[in-house]
């Protein structure tokens, strides 16, 4: 073997190794508050979340698409099931479902979502690494977006274990979604389509001489 090639298997091997210390890096920072404080949701979206998947897991899909929740925004009410977006809560419960019923690991619905925000910024770190080595045709440019998403505190806020929002799962699915558009016409089209699928929250609420404006 000659020496360009060994070289080549070289960089390679080192590519390989930075990416899978990023993805490490990733899962270990973000499970801090998991370590130090258990499994435990923390902040205010992310129980009312849990609380959302625990029904969705408990009255199935139907139901949960019908439910207006008098608890959430007392004490006018809530539509949920059309005014959120469901995509996590659905995730969440199908992992459940397979861990528990497929591979018979036994875990809470509770510890599930206290780790999908970590597992999904593994995903991101991944994801980011290679849309940006498709874009820039270059290797170590996707090797290098992927250390910089491990480690970045910006989406580390939105990731880390207990923080179950919504957000860790939608950069997610666009980065997934962007990775087979051909053009950016393509792009900018299925961009305006995830805009358009984002549930409408325009509501007007009369209570006695009390307004309530959503948007």
């Amino acid at each position: 073997m000659s020496g360009v090639a060994l070289s080549g298997v070289a960089l390679g091997l080192v590519r390989c190794a930075i990416v899978a210390y990023s993805l490490y890096t990733a899962v270990e920072i973000r499970l801090q508050a998991v370590i130090n404080y258990g499994r435990v949701i923390h902040e205010f979206d992310p129980w009312f979340n849990y609380r959302a998947t625990e029904y969705l897991a408990e009255h199935g899909y139907r139901k949960f698409f019908q439910w207006f929740d008098y608890m959430s925004w007392y004490p006018l009410g809530r539509p949920v099931g059309t005014t959120i977006y469901p995509g996590m809560q659905f995730t969440s419960v199908f992992i459940h479902y397979v861990l528990n019923n497929v591979f018979g690991k036994a875990i809470s619905l509770n510890d599930v979502c206290c780790l999908v925000p970590a597992w999904f910024g593994v995903l991101a770190t991944l994801f980011l690494g290679a849309l940006t080595a498709e874009c820039s045709r270059s290797a170590n440019a996707g090797v290098a977006a992927a250390f910089i998403m491990a480690i970045i505190p910006a989406h580390i806020m939105r990731s880390v274990g207990g923080g179950y929002v919504e957000r860790n799962a939608l950069l997610q699915l666009t980065l997934l979604l962007l990775r087979p558009c051909a053009s950016a016409a393509t792009a900018t089209l299925l961009l305006l389509l995830l805009r358009l699928l984002r549930p409408s929250r325009h509501y007007h609420y009369h209570y006695h001489y009390y307004y309530f404006y959503y948007y």
